[in-house]
């Protein structure tokens, strides 16, 4: 079972579960890299410049500290009710609970806390939820959405 969100905390058991308690700031974490597919390192540097108009709709471009490749991903529905809900002064797509920027080990760390809390604990699940794993997750939207699966396979690594 995979992490799954749509809009903000979607259908599956699993998101259900985790968006009843955590924190809008924490569901905007899993909801951006559900559709966006990037690390966490990359997602927390996400800014607001680096959403583009294109004629097909919006995208975000990125240089991925990993590999050090841009990357040019579609706003996806979801993705873009996320930006749109941001106050117009951020420029950071996400913040920590105090409005501050994260790093990829903090959101990593939120999202753990939050899930266990849950009560979406390895030992529950009989699995581990990681942010990691919500790259499948994202490449499969990515590819609904019309990205080509070489484009998805550059930039997810």
């Amino acid at each position: 079972m995979r992490w799954t969100v749509r809009r903000s905390c979607g259908p599956l058991h699993s998101a259900k579960l985790f968006c009843a308690i955590a924190p809008e700031w924490v569901q905007r974490i899993l909801t951006a890299v559900c559709e966006a597919g990037l690390r966490p390192a990359d997602l927390v540097r996400l800014h607001r410049n680096q959403i583009e108009k294109t004629p097909q709709g919006r995208r975000i471009r990125i240089r991925t500290n990993k590999r050090k490749r841009t990357a040019t991903i579609p706003v996806t529905l979801s993705m873009a009710a996320l930006i749109v809900a941001m106050p117009a002064d951020r420029m950071l797509i996400l913040v920590s609970d105090r409005g501050r920027a994260m790093t990829g080990r903090h959101a990593s760390d939120s999202l753990r806390y939050w899930r266990n809390k849950a009560g979406l604990t390895p030992e529950a699940l009989g699995y581990d939820l990681r942010l990691q794993d919500t790259r499948g997750t994202a490449a499969t939207r990515l590819l609904n959405a019309g990205l080509e699966l070489a484009h998805i396979a550059s930039h997810m690594g």
